[in-house]
């Protein structure tokens, strides 16, 4: 079977199978070695090549075909991929679709376009195909084209600034401003097309076939003559008809030699080999060896033979004039070649390609080698301002070598510091003796650690990025600024189930304090599906662990949540969250009377029910969560603040608002929670101040420069209320007992990156002066 029948076959195949269950809207590889590609988001994130991932391509996403071609199939036609090809995708859904092909070539077939227009731009060429079609389209080093397989194509070349038409079954070279659309061969067609037509195929082989064959020439009337009244002289030759002009399949010849009144031209032909037409086409595949040589044929446009043509006398009379055509008797000279009749339906092919006809071209690429890996290092030096310490100076070294492979990437790290120059401290020295100092001394020569991708079926993260699952976001403050943690994320997913492990700090950075404090993990099992109504729920529990004088307290708040989708298009998703929570201390006593008390009038003393929205609309975000709370449950238990000091409070009701917008340079994320008390008023912390809670980071990135900045506050109503009366100074907005805060902005030639950044920690203390740290960096290594 040929290679152009498995493809249509298998893409029907896949289109009636995924019919029941795909979206309207789903953009998705129907055929091909999906393991073999690789993709990456409108943010240029790699992602993994699955087919939960390949089943939903999204919308600015980058796709690179290094091996075998692929089938996309899209609401509105298909993208056959082929080798060696970058794609970017545009909006594949609406009635305009519009595409980037960054280098190599793919054939693009529309239908049910309902008078709509696709957009296809190279680096050079904007092609747009309008309704119902099919295009194949090459951009690289060696040739710039587009061809036309049904429909018709409107080009423009951004270099010449020209724009030309280009019809069904022409191919154009956007080589040269003066180009012009040329006839296909058969061939092309049947290698290139996405659903050939073999019929098509064969009729388009019986045009190609035919030879062109000149017609009357027309004559300015400049050059009319009289007609002349005598009987003109008889000429040796073939006299043709003017009406009629001779064909190769059919030639006329008589006896008696009576010509046609002024309508005699000589011709002179040479013979045409005719041989037998074609019967079979045969396709062979090679296995692909090592090392192997990509060998590109570029197809030449076939040149028929011609006649030359001598006029000898003609007379052309006014259009009115012209006499019903006579059939003529010809008498054939001897030395004249004539072909035999042919049947209509057996029309031949010439055998050999004629003298002027240039040869096919073969041009010999070597294929580029993969890179899968990089290994380097990275060493930094900080010099750090303290105003926070009495305006300390410190003097900080550190080296970071790093190695990744495909999906796995590990950072090992390691600092000296000092402030006076005598004395010296390191992370690898002393070395330790308790259990809980071993072990944050071993995790502190990890800077970062990865196996897989967030979109893996197994995923493990260790870094400073904070991962947790997407449904239980209320009790976790967003990212703020660079963290000096090292967190746990654990990823395992097994179909539409899936199991959540995370820790906030490997360091032990709190319970190593003293007193010590307390950190956080959580666990969870998911499940969500993945076609049709994809809805979402998740069972698992947030743990509190502190380290005591006495004993350890570990403390759980089991949580259930549910996210029913209402809007579940590529571009835009609105859904509905469901939450409720519960308070269950576990060490160093169990009371699961805190979780469900039968003794009491209500059933539930210490919970927190939960209902809201969530939008996700392009770079756009939001949020909104309304909850009844009672006892030990609240939003946001999570955060830089709720380490530094009790950040609990009582209330009756919660408002919990977030949004955010991710661009290409400007980045902005605000975080709200209101904590409404009994008497219609803001809640209250157990230190006295308000309790609700603001966050706010701003980030902008213009090639190598980048600045952001972020504010963090418990009672910022009230604080704003102390500075505007005077009792309080400015600084507390940013450095108060309950505020934290940063300023950076960094700079970056090639691999050195010069950074400045003024910070508040978040610490119980009031501070004026804040941290400063000047850093650069420099990395250096190579790939593999």
């Amino acid at each position: 079977m040929s290679w152009g029948r498995k493809r249509m076959y298998l893409a029907l195949a896949v289109m009636l199978a995924l019919l029941p269950v795909a979206a309207e809207d789903s953009v998705f590889i129907g055929d091909g070695d999906i393991a073999s590609i690789r993709m990456f988001d409108s943010q240029g994130v790699a992602l993994d090549a699955t087919v939960e991932v390949a089943s939903n391509i999204g919308e600015g996403w980058i796709i690179y075909n290094p091996d075998s071609p692929i089938l996309i199939i899209t609401p509105k036609g298909s993208i056959s991929l082929y080798e060696e090809s970058i794609l970017i995708t545009g909006d594949l859904i609406g009635n305009n679709p519009s595409l980037y092909l960054v280098q190599g070539k793919a054939t693009f077939n529309t239908y049910d376009m309902r008078g709509g227009t696709l957009s296809v731009s190279t680096p050079v060429s904007l092609f747009k195909l309008t309704g119902d079609g099919e295009m194949f389209v090459i951009t690289d080093d060696i040739e710039e084209s587009v061809t036309v397989f049904k429909g018709e194509v409107t080009s423009f070349n951004s270099i010449t600034r020209s724009t030309r038409s280009i019809e069904a079954f022409h191919k154009l070279s956007m080589q040269g401003s003066l180009a012009k659309a040329k006839p296909i061969a058969t061939g092309y067609y049947l290698t290139y097309a996405t659903y050939p037509d073999l019929m098509l195929a064969k009729q388009l082989l019986n045009e190609m076939a035919k030879a062109d064959t000149p017609s009357i020439p027309k004559f300015s009337s400049v050059l009319q003559k009289p007609q002349k009244v005598e009987k003109p002289m008889l000429a040796q030759g073939v006299t043709i008809m003017p009406a009629k002009a001779p064909t190769f399949a059919s030639v006329e010849v008589n006896e008696t030699p009576v010509p046609s009144r002024p309508y005699t031209i000589s011709v002179t032909s040479e013979p045409v080999k005719v041989p037998s037409i074609p019967r079979t086409l045969s396709f062979s595949s090679i296995p692909k060896p090592k090392n192997r040589i990509v060998v590109t044929v570029k197809p030449m446009d076939p040149v028929p033979p011609t006649l030359e043509v001598s006029v000898t006398e003609t007379t052309v009379p006014d259009s009115s004039e012209v006499p019903k055509p006579i059939v003529t008797e010809v008498s054939a000279p001897k030395d004249l070649p004539v072909l035999e009749p042919t049947e209509t339906d057996k029309t031949a092919i010439p055998e050999e390609t004629p003298a002027k006809e240039k040869p096919q071209s073969i041009l010999f690429t070597q294929e580029k080698e993969l890179k899968t890996g990089s290994i380097g290092v990275e060493t930094s030096y900080d010099f750090l301002i303290d105003g926070t310490d009495n305006n300390s100076l410190t003097h900080s070294l550190s080296l970071k070598p790093y190695v990744t492979y495909k999906s796995f990437a590990l950072t090992l790290q390691s600092s000296v510091s000092t402030k006076d120059f005598s004395l010296y401290t390191s992370n690898t020295t002393p070395l330790p003796t308790g259990t809980l100092e071993s072990i944050s001394y071993g995790f502190k020569y990890i800077s970062a650690l990865r196996f897989g991708y967030t979109s893996s079926p197994f995923f493990l993260a260790l870094g400073n990025n904070q991962y947790h699952s997407t449904l239980s976001d209320q009790y976790f403050a967003p990212r703020f600024g660079e963290s000096e943690k090292l967190s746990l994320f654990n990823r395992i997913e097994m179909g539409p189930i899936s199991t959540n492990l995370y820790f906030d700090d490997l360091y032990l950075t709190n319970f190593l304090s003293t007193p010590g404090k307390h950190q956080f993990g959580s666990f969870s099992l998911e499940y969500a599906r993945k076609e049709g109504y994809r809805f979402s729920a998740s069972l698992g529990a947030l743990a509190r662990v502190e380290k005591k004088p006495s004993a350890w307290d570990v403390v759980l708040y089991p949580n259930l949540n549910f996210l029913f989708p209402l809007i579940d298009i590529r571009t835009t998703q609105l859904s509905l969250l469901v939450s409720a929570s519960g308070y269950l201390p576990v060490y160093p006593d169990f009371e699961g009377s805190e979780f469900i008390d039968t003794a009491l009038t209500s059933l539930f003393p210490n919970y927190q029910v939960s209902t809201g929205f969530s939008l996700k609309q392009g770079a756009f975000s939001a949020k909104l969560l309304g909850s009844f709370r009672k006892g030990e449950n609240r939003n946001l238990m999570t955060s830089d603040l709720a380490y530094a000091s009790d950040t609990s409070y009582d209330s009756v009701f919660d408002i919990f608002a977030e949004t955010g917008f991710a661009g290409d340079h400007f980045n902005a994320h605000l975080t709200v929670n209101l904590p409404i008390a009994s008497d219609a008023t803001i809640a209250t912390a157990p230190a006295g101040h308000k309790a609700d809670f603001s966050q706010l980071t701003l980030s902008y990135k213009q090639k190598s420069f980048t600045f952001s900045l972020g504010l963090q506050e418990v009672g910022i109503s009230e604080t704003i209320s102390s500075i505007l009366d005077g009792s309080q100074a400015l600084t507390t907005l940013f450095g108060g007992s309950r505020a934290t805060s940063f300023l950076s902005a960094a700079y970056t030639l090639k691999g050195l990156t010069v950074r400045a950044k003024a910070s508040y920690p978040a610490d119980v203390n009031v501070y004026t002066t804040p941290k400063i740290t000047f850093t650069a960096s420099y990395k250096f290594g190579f790939t593999y």
